[in-house]
């Protein structure tokens, strides 16, 4: 088990106002930007509480028909409306951190105090390495939302221009619902260096600027590469990403060994939750009761269920160089 020490410390401060704290870098902004959609409504509330290891989503198939032809000698044919449904997995997550009396003592500020003033913090990030993998995996496995321009020589393998509106419309005429693109902050650089990016100040709220391509928000999270010099850029229309969280039993507690190192204490946070991309679903089988982020990164786990360009997401793989 580890957990902070003093020797973790270091050289110990002679003032606790001097004591300056390595701030996350990474941010919520896939929910900010309102492609992140938390389905908090009774029906699945109720799933989520109830136990089990899937969600299952019902939704009902767009209408068919060719259009008859009116005619006094003929009835009109009535259709009918049918109905699917899609899985999500839902992820059990836990994750604990401690300190000891002592380093309390000797910093003159109590680490635990910290560790709880975090905590909302650590799970946005965790959450969003989650949903990267979950993108990684469901849209991956979705080949027709998929564009890899990767393996071209030379220019023809970085992204551009003409290569991003290639990946807009794998979306066909639902590409007008773009509202944001997630990318690895070099793609942003290739991309601000061709004059193709613009920063906005909000009027209220963020104090930082907001980078846009034409009139999509851009995400960046430095995660989206392989580290080979591949990287993936994700294309979004609002709401395509259902989130749900709830159902955990003891969400957060403490506890307090006296005896141990002079005095140890703990904080346990456990999560609940799932996302799901709109008409994709999980088929896989995971090796523990809930399934790793490399499994939900796996595309056979994840089988399309009706008309891609519903689904909302593209996923554009390219190099920067």
């Amino acid at each position: 088990m580890a957990i902070t020490k003093l020797s973790d410390i270091g050289v110990l401060p002679t003032n606790v106002s001097d004591y300056i704290l390595q701030q996350s870098i990474e941010t919520n902004a896939f929910w900010q930007s309102g492609i992140v959609r938390r389905d908090v409504t009774p029906e699945v509330q109720a799933l989520l509480n109830a136990g089990g290891k899937e969600v299952i989503f019902p939704f009902f198939n767009d209408l068919t028909g060719s259009g008859q032809i009116m005619d006094e000698a003929d009835n009109i044919t009535v259709g009918k409306v049918t109905t699917g449904s899609g899985k999500a997995p839902v992820m059990e997550r836990a994750e604990s951190w401690g300190s000891t009396d002592l380093v309390a003592d000797f910093l003159g500020q109590d680490p635990m105090k910290l560790i709880a003033d975090r905590v909302a913090a650590f799970w946005s990030r965790h959450y969003q390495g989650t949903l990267l993998s979950v993108l990684n995996g469901a849209v991956g496995a979705v080949t027709a939302n998929v564009l890899d321009i990767s393996g071209g020589s030379g220019a023809a393998a970085v992204i551009d221009a003409d290569s991003f509106i290639d990946a807009k419309h794998l979306l066909g005429d639902r590409s007008s619902k773009l509202v944001a693109i997630a990318m690895h902050s070099k793609s942003l650089a290739v991309l601000e260096k061709a004059n193709l990016i613009t920063y906005i100040t909000p009027q209220e709220g963020l104090a930082r600027k907001i980078a846009y391509y034409g009139d999509l928000r851009v995400i960046i999270d430095d995660t989206m590469t392989n580290g080979s010099g591949i990287y993936k850029t994700y294309l979004f229309a609002e709401g395509s990403i259902l989130f749900g969280e709830g159902g955990v039993k003891t969400p957060e507690e403490t506890e307090r060994n006296a005896l141990t190192s002079g005095g140890q204490e703990y904080l346990v946070s456990r999560k609940r939750f799932m996302f799901t991309p709109t008409g994709v679903s999980w088929t896989g089988t995971p090796v523990k009761l809930t399934p790793s982020n490399t499994e939900l990164a796996t595309t056979s786990n994840w089988t399309l269920k009706y008309d891609q360009k519903n689904i909302g997401i593209v996923q554009f793989v390219h190099k920067i160089a």
